[in-house]
């Protein structure tokens, strides 16, 4: 006789980046063992492409991965880990409060913390200021696009931020230049670098600009530390941050 088939139950939600809405279920017992495999060594790239794997097998919708954003696949992957584990993650912090006598004297507090977040309230913060769309002169700009999924893959969550992989990463986010009415996609990735590379320091900003505010998940959390009494904040920013 045939083993039976468990139900699970299934969820909606909408992709940050553009509001497509897409089902998907909890992650079972298989993509949490992926999970703490993933999660034993400290590789960002292992994380990162075992997250994608999750993803892909818990999205019930036609989704193409590699189209997502970092922080669409943070996002889903939230919304998951709180259908899955539970809505509330405990995180541990250790209390960084000066309690010297003076300002010279260093003697931390160092007491345990331990903050119940709720995961449902974890939203993708996105800023006014963020625009693809880099005017360069009149007639000539470029159109970046947020990073995606793959990029992690490639690089790692620190590592896209590096001055090392500044150029690199700029090129992996252009969707394409334009002079005038002509829109242009055909070049190589040496010519990208060089015409990268010959912005000015004014029309880098906007590039700048454009990586500074990309959308993430963020949230500010206060707490009171028991021994030392001292009332202080932390940000949280991505998926390590909340609870991994």
């Amino acid at each position: 006789m045939a083993l039976p088939k468990l139900m699970v139950p299934t969820y909606d939600l909408e992709v940050p980046s553009n509001g497509t809405k897409i089902q998907y279920r909890p992650f079972l017992v298989r993509e949490e063992k992926l999970l703490l495999m993933a999660s034993e060594g400290d590789d960002e790239k292992v994380m990162a492409k075992a997250l994608r794997e999750i993803v892909e097998h818990c999205v019930l919708t036609k989704l193409n991965i590699n189209e997502l954003t970092i922080y669409d696949l943070e996002y889903i992957f939230l919304q998951l880990r709180a259908r899955s584990v539970g809505e509330i993650s405990d995180l541990r912090y250790v209390c960084q409060n000066n309690i010297g006598k003076s300002k010279k004297t260093e003697k931390k507090c160092l007491a345990p913390i331990k903050i119940s977040l709720d995961l449902s309230t974890i939203e993708v913060q996105k800023d006014e200021k963020h625009d693809g769309h880099i005017k360069l002169t009149d007639t000539i700009g470029i159109i970046l696009k947020d990073p995606s999924v793959a990029l992690i893959e490639k690089y790692g969550v620190r590592e896209i931020e590096s001055v090392e992989n500044l150029f690199d990463v700029i090129a992996d986010c252009v969707d394409h230049v334009y002079s005038g009415e002509q829109i242009i996609k055909d070049y190589k990735k040496e010519e990208l670098d060089e015409f990268i590379g010959s912005l000015t320091q004014q029309q880098f900003e906007g590039v700048k600009t454009f990586f500074e505010t990309v959308p993430k998940l963020h949230h500010t959390v206060s707490f009171k530390c028991d021994k030392c009494k001292n009332e202080s904040s932390v940000e949280l920013r991505g998926l390590t941050d909340f609870f991994m």
